[in-house]
């Protein structure tokens, strides 16, 4: 954890070299993408606006001599939609890579600046460019559904009046949810032990399974009462695609379950919602007072979290139901689970 006090009229980003400081701010005067199609418009400012990727795109983006001894260039990476509502499937797919840097030589050839990483939120990522010669860098954004950019541009970094102090960690509690007893369709509570060895021994490490938290505390730094505090706080680590448990959400655990609504408007699709504490072959049902299969909406492999399926009163070939009673049944490993509906028109 890294406690930065900065001057009042000043902002901080990160990068691979350090924490910076930065006050003054350009914008580019040209984008254009690899088909040469104008997207200024879209990276301009921290808008509704954004250039999206696409498979082995890149964006141009030109400045003019800012000037500055000391230069940086600021991406805003937009957080995404479809991250948050795939967030707990898509670490398997994505290890966190969505778009690359790189500026051009005096040779003419584009020399990489670094990676950056995708979030679920809005993010910034600096890149210190003040040995560029050619203000014009290129911009990789592999995939339209992680990489959005919604801001480029050029900041002048200070570094007069920045301080960047270490705060030494001194607690650690991991809580972790215990494996439940043989043939328990509960999640038991989560527990708690210390783990302050595993981040002080470099060969150690603390495998967090999802709905799992890490608590950490750290020694009190004095703060400069001149400026601003910021807190940066700096991590190593990677995704697996085999990791259990449950999602923590609002201080509950994830566990099986199924929620649909008990009356339902013909015209409306009804919505059946559901949640899986692990990967889980799921199968959602709706059958009728007969008994009779009336269709699946569902039937296959979930990731574990939370989802939301309509249901648009069709049977498997397509034709409408009639009004009456149904009930939607889920069954997930040992779990099984049967919602009443009553559907009017």
């Amino acid at each position: 954890l890294w406690a930065v006090d900065y001057p009042a009229l000043s902002r901080i980003a990160a990068s691979d070299t350090g924490i910076y400081a930065y006050s003054d701010m350009r914008k580019p005067s040209v984008c254009a993408d690899n088909e040469d199609e104008d997207r200024l418009n879209e990276i301009l400012y921290e808008d509704d606006l954004s250039c999206a990727g696409a498979e082995d795109s890149y964006i141009t983006v030109s400045f003019s001599d800012p000037g500055w001894d000391n230069v940086g260039l600021l991406i805003t990476l937009k957080g995404s939609d479809w991250l948050n509502e795939h967030k707990t499937r898509v670490v398997a797919w994505y290890p966190n890579y969505t778009y690359s840097a790189a500026s051009v030589s005096s040779s003419g050839n584009w020399e990489s600046l670094g990676e950056a990483y995708s979030r679920l939120n809005r993010s910034q990522r600096l890149f210190d460019v003040s040995d560029v010669e050619v203000m014009t860098f290129r911009i990789s954004c592999p995939d339209s559904d992680t990489a959005r950019i919604d801001r480029v541009a050029l900041v002048k970094l200070d570094a007069a009046g920045i301080t960047v102090t270490q705060a030494q960690l001194d607690g650690a509690v991991y809580w972790y949810v215990p494996v439940p007893p043989d043939n328990s369709p509960d999640i038991p509570p989560l527990q708690s032990e210390t783990c302050l060895d595993e981040f002080s021994d470099p060969e150690e490490c603390v495998v967090l399974n999802p709905g799992e938290q890490i608590a950490l505390s750290f020694t009190e730094i004095t703060q400069d009462t001149t400026g601003i505090r910021a807190f940066v706080l700096q991590t190593n680590g990677y995704y697996e695609t085999d990791s259990g448990g449950g999602q923590m959400s609002e201080g509950e655990i994830l566990k099986f379950d199924l929620n649909v609504r008990t009356l339902n408007v013909g015209k409306i699709p009804m919505s059946i919602n559901y949640s899986v504490p692990r990967a889980s072959k799921v199968k959602i049902s709706v059958i009728d007072v007969a008994g009779r299969v009336v269709t699946v909406p569902l039937n296959g492999e979930v990731f574990p979290g939370r989802y939301n399926i309509s249901w648009n009163y069709t049977d498997k070939v397509g034709r409408k139901v009639s009004s009456g009673v149904y009930f939607v049944k889920m069954s997930a490993d040992e779990f099984a689970e049967t919602a009443k509906v009553v559907l009017t028109r």
